[in-house]
């Protein structure tokens, strides 16, 4: 198995110094060399042939190199290397009776598998699965491997290699029954044992995608970085190490992996295109893929463009799009930064990230998806729907699951009733250290990728006027640099474009400075690449709060124009100091209704209220203002800060994901840099952000000295 990696090499100074022994004309001198990621000269990136080796999978290190040495700081006559190799009986073992039967059979092409075909069919598995073995057996240090230090010896997921809590290991003399001998070479040790020891990859939930026949094009993506771990670290094409997070084995994850056929056919809809506005519809674009490994490419995926309609489903009839930016073949990482590259790198990591479920322990979903709850977050922070549970005793057959473009989707269903995706498991893979006594959760194979919302939070509020039409308005507040000068919230000494323009931002919930929204829209300016909830007043309680002396900014530059001395061009002090308290308040109202963290009104109950913070500040105290949410069976209720209970009511659950594009999108977007996910919930009331005197807003600048010290507590930050 460990040849399978080697390959002859030419070496020119071992054939000039064979020359001047030997007569060998023209002939050359090859050295046996094995494909690692650390050797003499550094990694191996080249085929003999001196062609890239693209995404060939590495050894650890050359356990060839005769001056191996372990670390550039370390000389190498201080250490070693180490392998614990398994003899052939332990091979045969394993693979025949033990935790291998399951590999060597997917892959066997001489059936049924005995000892006298084993070693013809150990020959068929891929090399990216043999070499997560051989890797794992690898150690870069004869001194951290003795066995006094058999318990801090790690496997490839940086568990215990040899844990204590397994009789084999519960102490130093049962770990040595494990060992049949001791072999020392120039360049380290070789400890025979009699059993083998398997990879995180084989008893994690990426072990199914890297066995099944169709899960290529996942299995790319997870193991696009492998070869740049321990050397090149930042030169990975994708830079998300997927592998490695996923073999997290204290984790417990819910992995959902589209197949190969799904990604060839349905594909995933391009969010980049889709937020040009209606006039561009010809542009819209859903994207198919395909493995194809044929130049033994970096990233070997090849990917297609097609023509998106929201009112059809993708047909075997739709024609590919032709020209440069309709077609990403595979290719070296650096095809993977501009173009349709990018926007292929874009698509499959927002999937994959999209697609992975971390079940956090006490969160209240330990139970997996065979819980109560519907809705969870995946790793980008995107929602993902439990719609079907399916059977957990017929392998969760019947289970479907949405993204939040599938709920996008059926929520629309009365203007596209032909075009309603279903996302449904097929497969399942229990990887449970429960079950096996090592793994780290579920493995789902799904018929058909999931996607995120293509709406953004201006989206839904702008077009839902009859639950989000007031609030809207307060959100689309927009003083001008004069009236922010005039009232004293930018002073002389702001001088700078950029100050102004900085300045002018605080006092906005939506903005177009700096960012890239969808075409004719706008983003929540104070959200940070996270997850958030919105909680919307209906407009009879937003009208109610107007009656309580609520400011809206017309009726604040109302007051300024009211009170502006027409010969100096000034405000009165005493006014001034009234507008700045009109215009913190209201915008400190509106912001107190956006939370941190994404919460669903859903089968869950938090045990009793928790705060959570706002993006409102008290400057004096220096702290986020924080909401009192409690989660019940069905309902939310808030508790703000003026000790008042609100009700969540339907609307709720609506999906949005605030997604800021690498370039206006109407010219040549090709990836998202940064997006944000909110769930928006209807509620009965406003939320206050601090007590009111006798009930009402404009008590806080009923005099000069009053608006003065609102402003100082909860001026506008950021």
């Amino acid at each position: 198995m460990l040849d399978r990696f080697s390959a002859p090499y030419y070496n020119a100074s071992l054939t000039e110094q064979y020359k001047a022994l030997y007569d060998i004309g023209n002939d050359s001198v090859f050295e046996k060399r094995y494909i690692s990621s650390r050797s003499h000269g550094g990694a191996i990136s080249e085929r003999p042939d001196r062609k890239d080796l693209g995404s060939f999978p590495l050894l650890s290190f050359d356990p060839g190199w005769n001056e191996y040495s372990g670390s550039n700081s370390l000389p190498k006559e201080q250490d070693m290397a180490a392998m614990f190799v398994p003899s052939d009986a332990a091979m045969e073992e394993y693979f025949l009776n033990g935790g291998g039967r399951a590999l060597i059979e997917r892959f066997a092409k001489q059936t049924p598998v005995t000892r006298e075909n084993l070693s013809y069919n150990l020959y068929q598995i891929p090399l990216n699965i043999v070499q997560a073995l051989i890797n794992n057996l690898m150690k870069d240090s004869f001194l951290e491997s003795v066995p006094s230090k058999y318990l801090t010896i790690m496997n490839d997921a940086q568990d215990q290699m040899f844990p204590a809590t397994d009789p084999n290991y519960s102490s130093l003399e049962q770990y040595k029954e494990s060992f049949e001998r001791c072999l020392f070479a120039n360049n380290g040790v070789v400890y025979v044992m009699n059993r083998v020891m398997p990879p995180a990859d084989y008893a994690s939930v990426i072990a199914p995608v890297l066995y099944s026949r169709g899960t290529q094009i996942v299995n790319a993506v997870l193991r696009a970085d492998d070869n740049f771990i321990q050397e090149n670290y930042n030169s990975a094409p994708l830079q998300k190490y997927y592998s490695t997070y996923l073999k997290a084995m204290q984790s417990h994850f819910s992995l959902f992996v589209p197949t190969d056929e799904s990604l060839g056919f349905y594909g995933l809809v391009d969010p980049m295109s889709l937020a040009r506005n209606a006039a561009s519809a010809s542009q819209y674009k859903y994207w198919r893929f395909t493995y194809d490994n044929s130049t033994n490419a970096v990233f070997p995926i090849k990917s297609q463009a097609y023509r998106f309609y929201y009112d059809r489903a993708p047909s075997d009839g739709d024609r590919a799009l032709t020209g440069a930016a309709n077609v990403s073949n595979p290719g070296d990482k650096g095809s993977l930064n501009s173009g349709a590259g990018l926007v292929k790198r874009q698509l499959l990591t927002d999937m994959v990230d999209h697609h992975i479920i971390v079940h956090e322990t006490g969160s209240g979903d330990q139970e997996d998806m065979q819980g109560r709850r519907r809705y969870y977050l995946s790793r980008s922070g995107a929602p993902v729907y439990l719609r079907e549970r399916g059977d957990a005793n017929a392998g969760f057959a019947g289970m479907v699951v949405d993204g939040g473009f599938q709920l996008q989707m059926r929520g629309d269903a009365g203007k596209y009733p032909d075009n309603q995706p279903v996302c449904t498991v097929t497969e399942s893979y229990n990887q449970t250290a429960e079950l096996n006594g090592y793994g780290n959760g579920f493995t789902f194979l799904l018929d058909r990728p999931m996607q995120a919302t293509t709406k953004s939070v201006y989206n839904i509020l702008s077009n839902d006027q009859d639950h989000y039409g007031e609030f809207y308005k307060l959100c689309e507040t927009n003083f001008s640099e004069d009236d922010l000068r005039l009232v004293g919230l930018i002073g002389e000494d702001v001088t700078s474009r950029e100050e102004i323009a900085s300045e002018v931002n605080k006092y906005r919930i939506f903005t177009n400075e700096g960012v890239n929204p969808t075409q004719g829209e706008s983003l929540v300016r104070f959200f940070n690449n996270y997850r958030y909830t919105i909680y919307a007043p209906t407009n009879d309680a937003v009208l109610a709060a107007f009656d309580k002396g609520l400011k809206s900014q017309e009726d604040i530059t109302g007051f300024i124009a009211e009170n502006l001395d027409e010969e100096s061009g000034t405000l009165p002090e005493a006014a001034q100091a009234q507008a700045r308290a009109m215009i913190t308040m209201l915008v400190n109202f509106v912001k107190y209704h956006f939370q941190d963290q994404s919460f669903f009104v859903d089968d869950i109950d938090n045990g009793g209220g928790v705060d959570y913070q706002t993006s409102c500040i008290d400057n004096e105290d220096n702290v986020y203002l924080s909401i009192n949410m409690r989660q019940e069976p069905g309902k939310i209720t808030l508790t703000d800060r003026a000790g008042r209970t609100v009700s969540v009511q339907a609307p709720y659950n609506v999906l949005a994901r605030d997604a800021n594009f690498n370039a206006p999108v109407q010219g040549v977007a090709t990836a998202i840099n940064s997006s944000s996910y909110v769930s928006i919930h209807q509620i009965e009331d406003v939320l206050n952000f601090t007590s009111l005197e006798n009930g009402r807003y404009d008590s806080a600048w009923s005099t000069p000295s009053a608006a003065l010290k609102f402003v100082t507590k909860y001026r506008i930050r950021k």
